[in-house]
């Protein structure tokens, strides 16, 4: 859900407005102090300059000394004049003075601070003004006619004017400034105000709104704002937005939908073909294998292996592609266990032995013997990238050798790092072979002839398989002149003394044990009961029967089928686990995908067997329970 922090923007605006006006009003007031200064200056003088005038143009008239005492009289009731002189230049004798105790004296007689003030003035100049502290002194020397009008006498008019009234009004007008910058403040943040709530606030509450109404609700309604400014056009284009977005979703929701529809469908599909390609292959394998074990003739004998070697590699296919769709799906899961890396790589090279001899070429295989023995790793991925590595490398060698190696890159108490290679003396690869080669359904060979066949799935599954390992793996080649499949694997390496025995390999034999078999392919039947001869074999066609079976016989191990008519291996299971009954039961499918392995685990079974069925694996499988 939208929430709101911190401030919100009118706030935020209001704040600038009240913090912009106020600096402003502030760079007012000191300019208007710096003004008032001056003009206080200027009218100060101004005022001087005109008492001084009009006091040396009486003077200079010849009028009565009555009349100028008088005008001083005057002047000295005027609130600015502080001290009024007019003095004698050459004696420095107060001659007219606003302050009757000073007249006749020297002027030098003065104790107050305006002696020292008049001590800075130069009083021989025509005119001099002492502006500072709360006034003025403005002094002027003029020529008057003596008393006794025999002679001119030079005269200075001296006064001193205070600036409290000055001050008093310059204060008024700025109290008066001050007030009405406040007003028009008030009044512009005001209208600043009511023009961004209609033209900003609205218009962005509403585009706010919605959106949370859209983060809420699956739809929002279009906003309705008709208005040419920027807002206009910016929830029109919200509005547009929001129609190409939720169409764009329906869309997505319809094609994921459509997906997951098409990879369920994809799934099912190739469960069901698993099934319906493993069971009938099951029979030719398993039917195969045991008529080779009885006494055939040398040909007879060779056309039971090639049937068997026939149904091997179309199973070998049927991985392929399972495997494919799998690690497409991103469904391919490692089982990560102690195993010995040096005897996986001994039984995966002797597996070519015949192949190699068969074809008269030179199989060649250097296991560093360093590599250690106890490392966590999942067998079948290692051994299945190896093997399709190494048939890879027979198909496109006629002649010469193939060589596998196994080399430690880097080993210590924790980890392992074996670089693999197999190398063959083939055809080889160009470069935009090299390229291509580990792409989905791609061969270096693409002739009509199809003259080395293959799914083309092979090198793409060992790449998908060595990168989920945590690996990579590349190409070295030159046409004409063989290639090299190398990759490099790390591993865990474990503790020693919690590492599990090997297993020996020596064919387990299952003698003299109460085993229930539940199949309802009758070929399957007649398999199961040919390689558990030597044990006691009850059969039951659906999982009804089953349950009826293990009611009125304790049995060691249960062999359950897990696709069958009337009621099938999981919910068969999952009765008999109702019943208390904890018998091991074993799944017996032809699917090998690992829903269903998981789908086994949670109806109770404890293990898994997948068909075609493989002897040494039902022994040892069986070995495990028993």
């Amino acid at each position: 859900m939208l929430k709101n922090r911190g401030v919100n923007l009118r706030t935020k605006i209001s704040i600038g407005l009240i913090l912009s006006y106020t600096v402003v009003i502030s760079a007012l007031l000191l300019i208007n102090n710096n003004v008032s200064k001056n003009l206080k200056e200027v009218l100060l003088l101004n005022e001087a300059k005109l008492m001084a005038e009009t006091v040396i143009g009486t003077a200079q008239t010849n009028m009565h000394s009555a009349n100028i005492a008088h005008i001083i009289s005057s002047l000295s009731a005027i609130d600015d004049v502080s001290h009024l002189f007019i003095v004698n230049a050459k004696t420095k004798k107060i001659l007219v003075s606003n302050l009757n105790k000073l007249k006749n004296q020297s002027l030098y007689y003065i104790q107050n601070d305006l002696k020292a003030s008049l001590e800075k003035i130069d009083l021989t100049k025509r005119n001099n003004q002492l502006i500072g502290g709360e006034g003025i002194i403005y002094t002027s020397l003029f020529n008057a006619v003596s008393k006794d009008k025999k002679s001119i006498e030079k005269l200075i008019f001296i006064i001193r004017l205070s600036d409290h009234k000055v001050t008093g009004f310059l204060h008024e007008k700025t109290q008066i400034l001050i007030f009405s910058a406040i007003i028009g403040l008030a009044f512009a943040v005001s209208f600043t105000l009511f023009l961004f709530k209609f033209q900003i606030y609205r218009p962005m509450n509403l585009l706010i709104q919605e959106i949370k109404h859209a983060h809420l609700n699956d739809k929002p309604i279009a906003l309705q704002y008709k208005s040419h400014d920027e807002f206009g056009y910016l929830i029109s284009a919200y509005n547009k937005l929001m129609s190409d977005f939720f169409e764009n979703r329906e869309n997505l929701k319809l094609q994921k939908e459509l997906s997951e529809q098409a990879a369920k469908s994809k799934s099912d599909f190739l469960a069901v073909m698993s099934h319906e390609i493993r069971t009938p292959l099951n029979g030719v394998v398993g039917i195969s294998s045991l008529l080779n074990k009885t006494h055939l003739r040398g040909e007879q004998k060779e056309y039971c292996e090639t049937i068997i070697a026939s149904g091997k590699q179309l199973l070998s296919v049927i991985n392929d592609i399972l495997d494919f769709s799998k690690i497409d799906a991103g469904k391919l899961i490692l089982d990560l266990q102690k195993r010995d890396l040096n005897k996986i790589l001994k039984t995966t090279v002797s597996m070519f032995e015949v192949t190699a001899k068969n074809r008269n070429i030179k199989l060649i295989s250097k296991i560093e013997p360093s590599i250690k023995h106890n490392l966590r790793l999942d067998e079948t991925r290692i051994r299945q990238v190896l093997v399709n590595l190494i048939s890879n490398a027979f198909k496109f060698t006629k002649a010469g050798q193939v060589t596998i190696l196994a080399d430690v890159l880097q080993s210590n108490l924790k980890h392992c790092t074996v670089r693999f290679s197999v190398t063959d003396t083939g055809i080889g690869l160009s470069q935009s072979q090299i390229d291509k080669l580990f792409s989905k359904f791609v061969q270096a060979d693409t002739s009509t002839t199809r003259k080395y066949g293959g799914t083309g799935l092979g090198l793409a599954i060992c790449k998908s398989l060595v990168e989920l390992m945590g690996g990579k793996i590349w190409i070295e080649s030159e046409l004409g002149k063989g290639a090299s499949f190398i990759f490099d694997l790390s591993f865990e390496v474990l503790d020693l003394i919690t590492y599990e025995a090997e297993e020996k390999d020596l064919e387990i034999e299952i003698t003299g044990k109460k085993i229930l078999l539940v199949e309802d392919v009758l070929i399957n039947q007649k398999i199961v009961n040919e390689i558990l001869k030597n044990n006691s074999l009850d059969i039951a066609n659906d999982g009804i029967e089953a349950i009826d079976k293990v009611q009125q016989k304790s049995y060691e191990v249960i062999l359950m089928d897990c696709l069958m008519p009337k009621m099938d291996g999981f919910e068969a299971t999952t009765k008999i686990r109702e019943l208390g009954i904890t018998t091991p039961i074993i799944a017996l499918t032809a699917s090998a995908l690992q829903e269903t392995k998981d789908q086994c685990k949670e109806a109770g079974m404890d293990d898994y067997l997948s068909k075609p069925f493989d002897v040494d694996e039902i022994y040892k499988t069986l070995a495990k329970w028993l």
